[in-house]
């Protein structure tokens, strides 16, 4: 771990303040969880992802959901990509999201674009694509996004349906 030179004062009730600059470098942001670290006589906090924790499950289901519908799918946290099934997958696992997805994420879109339109996984590339999405809402937190895309054919509602499963599956451990 490394110094930052910063201090603060803990308060009577055992606050202390994470300061602006490092929430801002670890992109922490209001209601956001953080795991508490202790090793030794030392106290570290880290940035928590609820559904991170489930990453390799997550990559199971994507991979088998992909080897029956041939479309691209991928589950993101509120951050980064942790799933990710398809052609793209070297390009777009494990790398950020972009600022349009983590929007919508914190409104909890459910959306079924049944028709091309411009997808932005990451903030360095445009798809244009058909796609649907559906928030992952957990203990009333939204915590990530579900998508499925493809730029070749249209998606419909059968598409939606399997984001609907994969989401209430998802629930079902996160919850446990």
């Amino acid at each position: 771990m490394e110094s930052t030179g910063i201090f603060r004062k803990i308060d009577e009730l055992g606050r202390i303040v994470i300061p602006k600059e490092i929430r801002k470098k670890l992109k922490i942001r209001d209601n956001d969880y953080v795991e508490i670290i202790i090793s030794n006589d030392t106290i570290g906090l880290k940035k928590y992802s609820k559904i991170k924790e489930l990453s390799t499950f997550a990559q199971q289901l994507t991979d088998i959901v992909y080897s029956y519908t041939n479309t691209e799918m991928f589950i993101t946290d509120k951050y980064n990509v942790i799933a990710y099934s398809g052609n793209n997958k070297k390009k777009y696992l494990n790398t950020e999201i972009s600022k349009e997805l983590f929007e919508s994420i914190e409104r909890r879109e459910s959306i079924m674009q049944n028709h091309i339109k411009t997808l932005k996984i990451n903030s360095n590339e445009e798809i244009k694509c058909s796609f649907v999405m559906d928030s992952i809402i957990s203990s009333s937190d939204s915590i990530g996004i579900i998508v499925m895309y493809s730029e070749n054919k249209i998606l419909s509602n059968h598409e939606m349906n399997i984001l609907k499963i994969i989401n209430s599956f998802l629930n079902k451990y996160l919850e446990d």
